[in-house]
């Protein structure tokens, strides 16, 4: 239905979903049927449901929109089995929203809203049966065992309309808690920290924390090791500042994603380990992009450059996938790094520092909920950071020794630490933190202590 500040509400549209017994799809379109001031319109929509064609879609059709496709020749039998999901219509005579993309139906006698492209309709929130698809839809797979959703692009619902799009997200919320208290739910809202805290008002548990990714020039995840280490408080400040942002909810700091270059580095692979082990460090849920742990790289060109498949290196018929088509990267710069089934086998692998920097998260749940507080910071001399997090009456310490060429030593018996219950050292295989007697430990370049 479209949106009711467009078009009358005698206006009404809908989208088969492929399974009705009826010809709904014509050379791979779905059939479109228009109920136009009480007569019934076909025509073929531009959109391509394959993708959809083993879900469940059902909607409860009001009698008298019953009475009129069986009028047509639909049985009812047609309408139960074509359920709909409804999208945003503009008629061709009202003017297009300033910002909003829109496209012609084949018949041209609508447009449709679309943001990203002309296959990805914006669905049309004005009407409680899309909440009730939404709702079935949600119920389907978190009754197969899934946990939560991805939500994508929040701020499209109603085209950078904030404070709608806050409310649509409430109800979203509100409808999995009611299937699910605890399903978890996270929201991509790609903008400034004020328009971010805004969205929490929702209620959803968390949001990506883009202003920490590799999409903020000045973000403190990657730009924390600059200067030779003496930007740490940048990492520090930030670590605060990805708290402050969810407030009571859940945060969600990354480093990059399929919109964005890859943060790993062609040339300097321990800087890259070591971001890594930062955003490891950081409170909430934290998020890594298919392939940054086996070292792939990707530019911004083109979207495929980031998209290519994961070089799994096993020789048989389930072994590496085919190339997309689109890549702009020519052949030496797609795969820098080894296979996965290589690193498997190294222990200086991105794959096994990867693991290792999320069993020391894992094993320490103060890292993910601890309160933060400062216990010492060197920028000068020793690139050192030393924060303490406690979570339910437990708390560890974290240093960081953030010189990419020099070893650190420090007695942690003066801030109360007696041993090292976990260590992040990029150079793995050649070097570990020690501990002497005298309470002092030492760091290798590069490398993260874990301390009680």
């Amino acid at each position: 239905t479209a949106r009711s500040s467009e078009l009358p509400s005698s206006i009404e549209a809908s989208i088969a979903d492929g399974k009705s017994k009826q010809n709904d799809k014509v050379d791979g379109k779905s059939k479109q049927i228009y109920v136009v001031d009480g007569n019934i319109v076909e025509s073929i929509f531009d959109i391509d449901t394959d993708i959809i064609d083993n879900i469940n879609i059902h909607v409860s059709i009001p009698d008298h929109l019953r009475e009129l496709l069986e009028g047509a020749g639909y049985t009812a039998e047609d309408v139960e089995i074509g359920g709909c999901i409804e999208i945003s219509l503009i008629d061709e005579d009202k003017r297009i929203p300033s910002g909003t993309t829109a496209y012609p139906t084949r018949g041209g006698l609508f447009y449709y809203e679309a943001n990203f492209s002309s296959d990805m309709p914006e669905f049309n929130y004005d009407n409680p049966y899309v909440y009730e698809e939404v709702k079935n839809i949600m119920k389907f797979y978190l009754n197969k065992g899934l946990d939560g959703f991805r939500l994508d692009a929040v701020k499209y619902f109603y085209f950078n309309n904030h404070t709608k799009n806050v409310e649509v997200l409430r109800k979203i919320n509100q409808m999995a808690k009611e299937i699910n208290p605890k399903s978890y739910i996270v929201g991509e809202c790609w903008d400034s920290k004020e328009v971010i805290a805004k969205y929490y008002e929702s209620g959803i548990d968390s949001f990506f924390n883009f202003p920490a990714s590799v999409t903020n020039p000045y973000g403190y995840i990657l730009n924390g090791i600059n200067r030779e280490g003496d930007a740490l408080n940048t990492y520090f400040k930030g670590m605060n500042e990805n708290v402050e942002l969810a407030g009571d909810y859940i945060p969600a700091p990354f480093i990059d994603n399929h919109d964005t270059v890859r943060f790993t580095s062609i040339r300097n692979f321990r800087n890259s380990k070591y971001q890594y082990a930062l955003l490891s460090m950081l409170n909430g849920n934290t998020f890594t992009y298919y392939g940054d742990e086996v070292g792939m790289v990707g530019s911004k060109e083109v979207d495929q450059n980031v998209r290519i498949p994961i070089l799994w290196g096993e020789e048989n018929e389930n072994g590496d996938c085919s190339l997309i088509s689109g890549v702009t990267t020519d052949e030496l710069t797609r795969y820098i790094y080894p296979t996965v089934s290589e690193q498997i086998e190294d222990p200086d692998s991105f794959y096994n520092f990867y693991k290792k920097c999320l069993l020391i998260r894992n094993q320490n749940p103060e890292i993910a909920r601890g309160s933060i507080e400062l216990v010492a910071m060197d920028r000068d001399v020793d690139k050192l950071l030393f924060i303490s997090k406690e979570y339910n009456g437990s708390k560890i310490g974290i240093i960081f020794n953030f010189s990419p060429y020099y070893d650190l030593n420090i007695d942690i018996t003066q801030y109360g630490y007696s041993k090292v219950v976990g260590q992040i050292v990029v150079d793995y295989s050649e070097k570990y933190i020690g501990e002497l007697k005298d309470g002092t430990i030492m760091m290798p370049s590069y490398s993260i202590a874990i301390v009680k």
